[in-house]
């Protein structure tokens, strides 16, 4: 596996203009292996960008037979899509990994203070986690595209069970004790992503941000707005018969 962080802010010319963005491999962007060379030509087609980053891959890490692109956007994804059906890649497999709406605000709203950024209502941003679903689900749908849905709750305290289901769905053979090794040293070359991408211990496990439960405001606005709170409980329970189907199809 190769890890690759959030590859549509690299293929808009971020990390190279004047942001001195460094890898987590530990090296600066301008000389990592993997992105030293790709650096954004002016008026090039994303696509085109795309299309160098495959090649790269394919001749710099022959034995690699899966890539891990974290875009979270449905940008970032309708770009693989363009590729797959032109026959540039052979297959994509998409991991829906989606977070309580409490949760993901109150995280939200503390990474906008740690990087400065302007703050936004609660119900603006409560608001925005229900459109993203929409929009997301329905162009997956639309598509025709196979993913798995993942309560990021189910990955923090069923570490092992969900793992061994997505690489069940990921076509990765060997155990989930393999896998976490791989975690630590495995290639991962992350310039924009989570911010403990460079630390090999932290990023290979799981720690569940509590905070929400403790803010009267989060949950009151949560019930308050209907919509948003039918989506999150239909997400969960989506999940979770997932989860079960992929558990009695292991024990037939």
């Amino acid at each position: 596996m190769l890890g690759l962080g959030e590859i549509r802010m690299l293929a808009t010319g971020r990390g190279w203009r004047d942001e001195n963005k460094s890898c987590s491999c530990g090296l600066n962007v301008t000389a990592c292996p993997v992105w030293g060379d790709l650096s954004p030509v002016d008026g090039q087609p994303k696509s085109a960008w795309y299309r160098r980053l495959v090649s790269g891959l394919s001749n710099q890490y022959p034995q690699a037979t899966h890539w891990v692109d974290s875009s979270k956007t449905i940008e970032g994804l309708q770009v693989w899509l363009d590729l797959l059906r032109e026959g540039v890649i052979s297959d994509i497999r998409i991991v829906y990994l989606v977070r309580d709406v409490r949760s993901w605000v109150v995280s939200d709203e503390a990474a906008r203070c740690r990087k400065d950024r302007r703050k936004r209502p609660l119900v603006s941003s409560m608001l925005e986690w229900w459109r993203c679903q929409i929009d997301l689900q329905k162009f997956l749908v639309t598509n025709h595209l196979e993913y798995r849905l993942v309560s990021y709750e189910a990955m923090v305290f069923q570490l092992n069970e969900q793992m061994r289901r997505l690489m069940d769905f990921a076509g990765i053979s060997g155990g989930w004790d393999d896998l976490q090794r791989g975690l630590r040293c495995g290639e991962v070359h992350d310039v924009f992503g989570n911010r403990v991408k460079s630390d090999a211990e932290r990023r290979s496990s799981l720690v569940y941000e509590d905070a929400w439960q403790y803010s009267t405001p989060v949950n009151l606005f949560t019930l308050m707005l209907w919509p948003v709170w039918r989506m999150n409980v239909n997400l969960r329970e989506q999940a979770n018969r997932d989860s079960d189907d992929a558990g009695n199809q292991a024990a037939v």
